[in-house]
């Protein structure tokens, strides 16, 4: 495990950057909205197990993931979309829609399915991870993983998996 830089404040150099992240910007077509920084950020935070990390996503879910930062994800998003984890015509009226944002709850799937992902590829390879995610499986009633990553307690069933898979149990 990487160790972590501690101020003279004894907090660590990442604790507090996820709170410096955001910052508020103003568009003439939109309106004040938040913005935050790249998708980098976004996916280092779901990497992350800290408090920080998960209030800083947190924020993202409720304000909205930009619509910029999901098409840069697109690969995924046409997987969440084939597999059924986030509506074709969710996903098409987002597109279309003039706001710069996805709906929390369209956020909330992105966000699960993006932590799901990262994990699939820590245990399997960045790209096995996501060919495992859409294989059938006999442990998920033969449904690809990523069918599962529509419910909170079905992702939870699929880290469970990878949890035993990195810990090199016999899943």
């Amino acid at each position: 495990m990487a160790s972590k830089s501690v101020s003279s404040t004894g907090r660590s150099a990442a604790t507090g950057r996820f709170v410096r992240m955001a910052k508020k910007t103003k568009s003439s077509s939109v309106g004040t909205h938040t913005q935050y920084g790249t998708l980098s950020d976004i996916v280092t935070a779901v990497r992350s197990d800290s408090m920080e990390s998960s209030a800083f996503l947190d924020k993202i879910v409720r304000d909205g993931i930009s619509m910029k930062i999901a098409r840069e994800k697109l690969p995924l998003i046409e997987s969440m979309v084939s597999h059924d984890v986030f509506p074709r015509k969710t996903w098409e009226h987002a597109r279309k829609s003039k706001r710069s944002t996805l709906t929390p709850a369209n956020s909330e799937r992105f966000i699960r399915v993006l932590r799901i992902t990262e994990k699939a590829n820590e245990a399997f390879g960045e790209n096995t991870g996501r060919d495992w995610l859409e294989t059938p499986m006999h442990v998920f009633d033969n449904r690809p993983p990523i069918e599962m990553l529509t419910t909170e307690s079905g992702a939870r069933a699929v880290e469970l998996y990878l949890g035993r898979v990195m810990h090199g149990f016999n899943a």
